[in-house]
């Protein structure tokens, strides 16, 4: 199943609620939470804490936590305990020993644990950590991470291909994400690649009208997939 995950980057962080309200209103039940520490990338967001207020407004929502942060070992309970449902973090920030802990720890809680590539990260290091951690998601980023309204890098969708492959011939099911430019006139490209969770922030914020852009979307999903 196709879904979209709107991205609150691009949001007023004093007034999520009210966008959050919105989706709501669009029958979205998660979000995606870009975290930056001003290390791994450039640009800072916000904590644990940050999320865990969310998550007491929301109690229903689904909050899909991308750690765009070094040692991400020594902060993962942190976002654990803060209420995150999925978590992601960086291949580029970890050894494989750290990923497995990490993996388990979030497994231990029900939280479905990812693990996203930045664009010019080599697939095969990524496979290589299937072959030994079970992941329930892959995040493909199709820009370089740190900063919200690139534009979209269509050659990283070629690790898709890849990663669609390796399920195949392992007998894994976990499920491909991919965040960054994603826009109506691309977002074509990203459902042929067999992507089942979309990421999406700009696109659904511009003009200030998210929920006709979301309908759009909606709109535009359906006619690709025939429904």
């Amino acid at each position: 199943m196709i879904k979209i995950l709107p991205s609150i980057l691009t949001s007023d962080f004093t007034d999520v609620n009210k966008d959050i309200d919105v989706f709501k209103s669009l029958n979205i039940d998660e979000i995606h939470l870009d975290v930056m520490d001003g290390n791994f990338v450039p640009s800072m967001t916000f904590g644990p804490k940050y999320i865990s207020d969310i998550k007491s407004h929301h109690s229903d929502l689904k909050l899909d936590t991308h750690l765009m942060i070094n040692n991400p070992i020594k902060h993962i309970k942190d976002y654990i305990d803060a209420g995150s449902n999925y978590i992601s973090i960086h291949i580029e920030t970890s050894k494989e020993k750290e990923i497995k802990t990490m993996c388990d720890m979030c497994k231990e809680k029900n939280i479905k644990f990812g693990l996203a590539i930045n664009p010019e990260t080599n697939i095969k290091k990524l496979l290589k950590i299937l072959n030994k951690v079970s992941v329930d998601f892959v995040l493909i980023m199709s820009v370089h991470p740190g900063k919200g309204g690139q534009k979209f890098m269509s050659d990283t969708l070629s690790k898709a291909d890849f990663l669609n492959e390796f399920k195949k011939e392992n007998n894994q099911n976990f499920d491909i994400e991919i965040d960054g430019g994603i826009n109506l006139d691309n977002i074509k490209e990203v459902i042929d690649k067999k992507i089942e969770r979309i990421v999406i922030g700009s696109a659904i914020y511009k003009d200030g009208y998210i929920d006709s852009n979301v309908t759009a979307f909606n709109d535009r999903i359906r006619l690709i997939a025939g429904n």
